[in-house]
């Protein structure tokens, strides 16, 4: 059940990453300024949470970690965007949904076992 409460959420997430492109883009706004609201929103309710929590603990490379998921997945939004822009949405979405294959059988216990 946690796996479907995980994927609800995060299909929701996605829902809000959309909806706000597709609004900034009405508003004529920057993909790059709506990425780093978008993400600056996200840290602060995840710092607010873990203060709240009290489990807050400083270390250099779980930051540094986070930091450079966030720029390379906030630069892999924006390129999906173009994307969508300059394609037909079928085509897009179907090489953009292919990432996630990918790196399934990039995997290295595939090539040991792919039969699993």
């Amino acid at each position: 059940m946690l796996w479907f409460i995980s994927a609800l959420g995060t299909a929701v997430c996605f829902g809000v990453n959309n909806t706000l492109f597709k609004w900034g883009a009405l508003q004529h706004l920057s993909k790059v300024c709506i990425q780093l609201f978008f993400y600056w929103i996200s840290f602060f309710i995840l710092l607010l949470f873990t203060l709240i929590k009290g489990s807050f603990e400083f270390h250099i490379l779980p930051i540094l970690t986070g930091a450079l998921i966030g720029i390379l997945n906030a630069n892999g939004n924006i390129q999906m965007s173009k994307a969508f822009e300059k394609g037909p949405a079928s085509m897009t979405s179907t090489i953009i949904a292919m990432n996630t294959v990918i790196v399934v059988i990039a995997h290295p216990y595939y090539f040991l076992n792919p039969f699993l």
